[in-house]
């Protein structure tokens, strides 16, 4: 495993993603997010419940019987060897189209994306590094009252029940979901013990200077310099998409509040323009 995305959460890592994908040497597993070190850690795998899930994509319930790719997804499913650490290596490398591009005397470069991983326990963060030493994690920082206003109306635009709400519990919420998946200030502190160095991305710089922040990832990762399709193209946002309450928002922008001075007092006052 070559590239993690580690978080976080609406701060443009479907966007990167869909940008390493179009690279001739990056293989991917069978999905964007993986959660393995997360749902490890936190005891929360429930395998009968991925392999219903895997078989209902629409693209992989059209796969012939016969065909390698069957084999493959029979191979991700199943119980007896699935969320182990030799099972998040073969699902990588036995791909049927990675497995051919390396027989090709492809050098592959691995990369997959969970933004749930920022989040996870620190038990999830040294199997990680465990596993994966030599790895720089890359983290997308987007402001954090944007990035908390974006998950929280998508996860109220896909459950519409939810926008009934008392504060209370639009409160709890932010508090016990939300919050977590915006904090730099652990994570960024947590990544660095573990590993070497993470690679910060500032959210604000895919939109003036999307070019650049890919040049800096082929050069970070030693992939290929190539022309990228659909650069500017935004990909799940749901910024707006539902009206927040004034006190829900207020309740935001206290959440956020240590985050903006970690980050200023980290990167320097700059750096909150870049996000």
């Amino acid at each position: 495993m070559d590239i993690v995305i580690v978080g976080a959460q609406k701060a443009g890592t479907t966007w990167l993603f869909s940008m390493l994908k179009q690279q001739p040497r990056v293989g991917i597993a069978f999905q964007k997010e993986l959660h393995y070190f997360d749902l490890v850690s936190m005891n929360k795998v429930n395998k009968k419940k991925f392999a219903a899930e895997i078989w209902r994509k629409p693209n992989n319930s059209r796969v012939s019987l016969f065909s390698k790719k069957k084999k493959y997804l029979k191979y991700v499913v199943n119980p007896e060897v699935s969320f182990t650490d030799e099972w998040y290596r073969n699902i990588f490398v036995n791909k049927p189209v990675n497995k051919k591009r390396s027989e090709q005397g492809v050098k592959l470069v691995y990369a997959e994306a969970s933004p749930s991983y920022m989040m996870m326990p620190d038990s999830g963060i040294d199997h990680m590094a465990r596993l994966l030493p030599d790895i720089k994690p890359i983290l997308m920082v987007r402001d954090p009252v944007k990035r908390m206003v974006s998950g929280t109306s998508m996860v109220l635009a896909r459950n519409p029940e939810r926008q009934e709400w008392s504060f209370e519990k639009h409160a709890s919420f932010l508090r016990k979901e939300q919050a977590p998946r915006g904090d730099y200030r652990r994570a960024i502190k947590l990544f660095r013990e573990k590993f070497d160095d993470i690679h910060i991305i500032p959210f604000g710089q895919i939109y003036r200077d999307s070019i650049s922040v890919m040049r800096k990832v082929e050069e970070l990762y030693g992939l290929d310099r190539i022309t990228y399709k659909n650069l500017q193209a935004r990909k799940n946002s749901y910024t707006g998409k539902v009206v927040l309450s004034e006190e829900v928002m207020a309740e935001i922008v206290r959440l956020c509040a240590p985050q903006y001075e970690y980050l200023k007092s980290e990167f320097g006052a700059d750096f909150l323009s870049e996000i």
